[in-house]
């Protein structure tokens, strides 16, 4: 993966901010109630850490069309992004500057790990960048999800086994679109040094007949997990 220092920074401040924002979903959200929220608190957290290294350059539930087929962006494509993937919206997206006209980084984040969910996010940020020419050679985008791992019951508990066979089925997938998309690089990265352990939900229902939520200590483990997605370097020499 050939990575520059300002994409590399991108990611590990997404993965770092979506760590912190699962963390305060779990004392700020009711669990039954947690989706929408926690999807907001992932999504703000994310888009205020790449902002202090884009200032000015972020927006959220970014149009496709807007992005890709406004003016300016049709010099930049070898060919146009069709009106069918141009409808719908990208969760963030990173401009080269502030005047938000060509797209730098695109990014989509699930709050759990949504496997045909994440191919489909994946898929979306492939085929766009496949439309980008030769005047926007550094165009890159990620899937930011979390690995959840379930220990195997001994003392310490062991995450390592579990988390081996759920990465790979995310090695899979990565796979699969490699081989759909093979003029694209596409890897995937871990984030094991701000994974948040967590204590599983149990219930309560108390003697007025109302149910509440608790955390028990068998618990798991919550690793951010991104499926980068970016252009080939080309051969030179």
């Amino acid at each position: 993966m050939n990575l520059d220092n300002v994409q590399r920074s991108l990611i590990d401040a997404a993965a770092s901010a979506v760590s912190d924002a699962w963390r305060e979903q779990w004392t700020m959200i009711e669990e039954q109630e947690s989706t929408l929220a926690a999807e907001y608190l992932m999504t703000t957290a994310v888009a205020r850490a790449l902002a202090e290294r884009k200032p000015g350059c972020v927006r959220i539930e970014r149009l496709i069309g807007r992005a890709f087929r406004n003016r300016r962006m049709r010099d930049r494509c070898k060919t146009p992004v069709p009106a069918e993937l141009s409808q719908g919206r990208i969760d963030i997206v990173v401009a080269e500057d502030g005047s938000h006209i060509t797209p730098y980084c695109l990014v989509e984040l699930k709050r759990k790990r949504d496997l045909p969910g994440i191919l489909k996010d994946a898929n979306r940020i492939a085929r766009l960048i496949s439309h980008t020419g030769p005047k926007l050679p550094e165009i890159f985008g990620f899937c930011l999800f979390p690995l959840n791992v379930s220990p195997k019951p001994t003392n310490p508990p062991d995450y390592t086994a579990p988390r081996d066979i759920e990465f790979d089925r995310v090695r899979e997938l990565v796979s699969g679109l490699q081989k759909t998309h093979q003029r694209l690089a596409i890897n995937e990265l871990q984030f094991p040094e701000v994974s948040v352990e967590r204590a599983s939900v149990v219930s309560e229902v108390y003697d007025d007949g109302t149910e509440d939520f608790l955390w028990d200590s068998g618990g798991f483990r919550m690793e951010p997990v991104a499926i980068v997605i970016q252009k080939r370097q080309s051969k030179s020499g």
